[in-house]
């Protein structure tokens, strides 16, 4: 549940160090009723396992494990539980900047400095597709709510939707400014692209329109929705988080953090989307 103000920091647990730091100073318009930890528990496991920087993880549908995307060009599966290394998925020959699952959890797609977008069996680590349409970098993927489709923005800002059926392919192609920060699906053929150009753009992927563009919003890094679709939440550059009401496209409220981005760049909303973390 969201409400209005509360001076601390509605990311942290009530109780951690950084919540006690910072707290004080952060601005918000924010209260978190329920789902906010007193404390954080402790260190489940450690992951260790990639020969250089990891540059985006994403957990499966289920939650037992977690997928890996690293600057050593590989993806590694991992079981949550034991932090047991499940498989080493190699084949990308450049940085992998996005990884994702496909909503029944049976694939992950990975997107690449290479071009490319490889999709992988979640239980056997083994490459089942490849998508090499881009002619430059791609940092970012996502999957349909009906894991049928898959949306792909490179560093120029192009966008290309695509089925899964390699057989009977079908590809559709978008445009925005600068290089894509973020892609989700939502209602369920509208796709919200974040851009770095610090803009957020909706297109109905059906007719290709552009329906909903809001500027100014500072160099934008992330963009989430909720899982009941009903709430979004952007994330700028410049520490300023908004949360969106994605029906009707209308800020909810907007916090000032003097805490980095980077201390809240995963920022997701737990389910079923009453809060934020």
């Amino acid at each position: 549940m969201l409400a209005t103000s509360l001076p601390c920091d509605p990311i942290s647990a009530l109780t951690s160090q950084l919540s006690l730091l910072y707290g004080p100073q952060v601005h918000s318009g924010i209260e978190v009723k329920e789902g906010c930890d007193q404390t954080w528990s402790p260190c489940v496991c450690i992951l260790e396992g990639h020969t250089s920087y990891c540059n985006c993880v994403a957990f499966s549908p289920d939650g037992g494990q977690l997928v890996s995307g690293s600057d050593d060009y590989t993806i590694r599966l991992w079981n949550i539980s034991t932090g047991a290394l499940l498989q080493v998925m190699e084949g990308h020959g450049g940085v992998v900047w996005s990884v994702k699952y496909s909503p029944d959890g049976k694939y992950i797609a990975s997107a690449s400095d290479d071009k490319t977008v490889r999709i992988w069996d979640a239980i056997s680590g083994l490459q089942v597709g490849i998508y090499a349409s881009h002619v430059h970098g791609v940092v970012h993927v996502a999957f349909s709510v009906d894991g049928l489709h898959i949306a792909s923005g490179d560093v120029t800002g192009e966008i290309h939707v695509w089925s899964n059926d390699a057989t009977h392919r079908s590809v559709k192609k978008l445009q925005i400014p600068k290089p894509v920060s973020s892609l989700e699906f939502i209602i369920p053929n509208w796709l919200v692209i974040a851009s770095r150009s610090g803009s957020i753009h909706v297109f109905d992927l059906e007719s290709t329109s552009h329906i909903e563009q809001h500027d100014n919003l500072g160099e934008l890094v992330a963009f989430s929705v909720a899982p009941n679709q009903k709430l979004g939440v952007s994330l700028s550059e410049e520490k300023c988080l908004t949360v969106w009401d994605v029906k009707e496209w209308t800020k909810q409220t907007t916090i000032t953090s003097v805490i980095g981005y980077s201390a809240v760049l995963l920022s997701r909303f737990g389910t079923p989307g009453h809060w934020l973390r």
